[in-house]
């Protein structure tokens, strides 16, 4: 495991002079994803190499004379800074004739953006008062989400999942059990995953008729479940309690197996501030196009984002009138491994 140290207090960032020297000289040990981060983290930190991501985020492709046309600097200095990029896994290049030609590395950035979410999950954007307000309503919020929407969209998101009698899944955000009730009668095993421990209890109320049932007080981010280990997740209205979408995709295609599915129910993107006050959602709805980005992005395939033909209807406590917006259901595939081609 390499040393990280720190020199004296300046170099650290730190104004105390009375820094203990033992202390500083010892190492700081690191997981290999760690390390990984941390080269990603100081590839970026430099201003020209952060103004070069961008520009390939604009541009999609190009080679090292489109930088230099565009960013005050020298070649020699492009190409320097274009092979920290590389070797921290943040680009990738292709020989293209006499030039190499550049993107962003997608499975990098992506890895990138899904461990910084994991590493800050802990402030999540709005979680205490989110959960604070799934505390409070937690015994009444069958009959609230009965008013909300019905079951018609349990039915959309268990149409989609092909779920077969042998199958492992798991209902993320799951609140009071709505998806599960319905994923139980039909599967092996069932995983009921929420972060609230009052949402969790009236769920194993709901529930106590199957023993297939498991639960897990656990933040969606961070799934309590090993890689590849469930045939299907589904996640009604969850997408929108959190503050990074894309990362909790990745995270719940980590844990399927290959050919497994995510199913996804959510609201169409909308105009109801309020809701983010009395309801205390993070997001005001999703764009399809956006969701279906995320998906690809989350290396899923075959993916398809669909009107259910339902609505989410709630009526503001403060008299802002009420919101109607439509429900979609996204699904994706986690493609089977591509077999080694022969030497």
């Amino acid at each position: 495991m390499p040393e990280l140290r720190v020199s004296n207090a300046k170099d650290a960032g730190v104004s105390s002079p009375n820094l203990d020297d033992a202390a500083e000289r010892r190492p700081i040990e690191l997981t290999p994803e760690e390390e990984r981060l941390i080269r990603m983290c100081k590839a970026l930190g430099h201003p020209a190499r952060w103004a070069i991501v961008k520009y390939l985020a604009e541009c999609g492709r190009c080679i090292c004379g489109d930088i230099v046309a565009v960013l005050p600097l020298a070649q020699s200095t492009v190409s320097q800074h274009l092979k920290v990029l590389k070797e921290a896994g943040l680009i990738q290049g292709e020989i293209e004739g006499p030039a190499t030609c550049y993107c962003l590395d997608p499975e990098g950035i992506a890895w990138f953006r899904s461990t910084i979410a994991q590493y800050l999950s802990g402030v999540e954007l709005g979680t205490p008062e989110g959960q604070s307000y799934f505390a409070q309503v937690a015994e009444q919020w069958d009959a609230l989400r009965a008013r909300m929407y019905s079951d018609a969209v349990r039915d959309a998101t268990l149409a989609r999942a092909a779920l077969g009698p042998e199958a492992t899944v798991a209902d993320v955000g799951a609140g009071t059990g709505f998806i599960a009730q319905g994923l139980a009668p039909r599967v092996a095993k069932v995983y009921v995953i929420d972060n609230s421990p009052e949402m969790l209890a009236v769920a194993r109320k709901n529930l106590a008729a199957f023993e297939n049932v498991e639960y897990r007080l656990a933040d969606g981010m961070r799934l309590p479940l090993p890689d590849a280990s469930l045939d299907a997740i589904l996640a009604n209205m969850y997408l929108h309690h959190v503050s990074d979408p894309l990362a909790a995709i990745h995270e719940m295609a980590r844990v399927l197996k290959p050919g497994g599915r995510l199913v996804i129910t959510d609201m169409e993107q909308h105009t109801y501030t309020w809701l983010r006050e009395e309801h205390h959602d993070v997001w005001l709805g999703f764009d399809r196009e956006q969701v279906r980005a995320w998906f690809e992005t989350a290396g899923l395939v075959n993916v398809r984002v669909e009107d259910t033909g339902e609505s989410c209807c709630a009526n503001s406590e403060a008299g802002r009138g009420q919101a109607a917006v439509t429900i979609f259901v996204a699904v994706g595939t986690k493609p089977e491994p591509r077999a080694k081609e022969a030497d």
